[in-house]
């Protein structure tokens, strides 16, 4: 069956940064069958405030997933685990862009993705937010457990894939998920994604600001809030 293919993810993991963000949560699953369910511990102590906690208090705060839960679990190795290489699996997600890069250094790659994330902020721009639990409102599914937790999120992944497919294949999904990124990915070329005028139209043919552009391009990259590679060269040719 077509379906079948399908893989519904996501992971917990020590930050925001895909370079160094190591997976402490991973959840994965057919339509029919659970693949992976488990805790993991870091490989190395994460806290940013160089106190002895495994895991950085914001991500506790944000998980619920504490020292206590990972100290006696292995360390996430692929290898190790029931995904296997070569598999051919479609990887749906609610931010591929995050989980993806985070996996790919862990040796798991997929050569097609689905992201409910940028579907939803393509086909529901109505919506304050895009976040799974916001979506879960929006469609009225009803799900049992703790937000944040991989497992949860996977159940209410599926759930909103359906309700955004209403019928459409996988391979139609697809399409409509590489449509959804692109052209939200143009739109984004056109706004600020920075500072005091983040959000506001931006005009790179007629740029104002300018001032303002070339101190921003002057400053530091924040790994937290990666920038778009893109939006940093059209708007350094805005400035010649």
């Amino acid at each position: 069956m077509e379906q079948s293919q399908l893989l519904f993810l996501d992971i917990e993991a020590t930050g925001l940064d895909t370079n160094t963000a190591e997976i402490i949560e991973f959840c994965a699953r057919t339509p029919e069958t659970m693949i992976i369910n488990k805790l993991f511990r870091p490989s190395k102590n994460a806290n940013q405030f160089g106190k002895n906690n495994i895991i950085p208090f914001e991500v506790s705060g944000v998980t619920n997933i504490t020292d206590d839960d990972v100290k006696d679990k292995k360390v996430f190795d692929p290898k190790n685990e029931e995904l296997k290489s070569g598999y051919k699996f479609v990887a749906v997600a609610h931010n591929v862009e995050y989980d993806l890069p985070v996996l790919a250094r862990y040796g798991i790659n997929f050569t097609d993705s689905i992201c409910t994330l940028k579907l939803s902020q393509y086909l529901y721009p109505q919506l304050a937010n895009h976040k799974l639990g916001t979506l879960r409102a929006f469609f009225g599914i009803q799900v049992s457990g703790g937000a944040h937790r991989a497992d949860y999120d996977v159940e209410i992944l599926i759930e909103v894939y359906n309700k955004i497919a209403n019928g459409r294949t996988m391979q139609e999904m697809i399409l409509l998920s590489k449509e959804a990124r692109d052209s939200l990915k143009a739109d984004k070329l056109e706004i600020w994604q920075f500072g005091k005028f983040k959000g506001q139209k931006i005009n790179l043919k007629n740029l104002e600001h300018r001032s303002y552009a070339r101190w921003y391009l002057t400053q530091p990259e924040n790994p937290q809030y990666p920038r778009d590679k893109e939006f940093v060269e059209k708007l350094k040719l805005s400035l010649i």
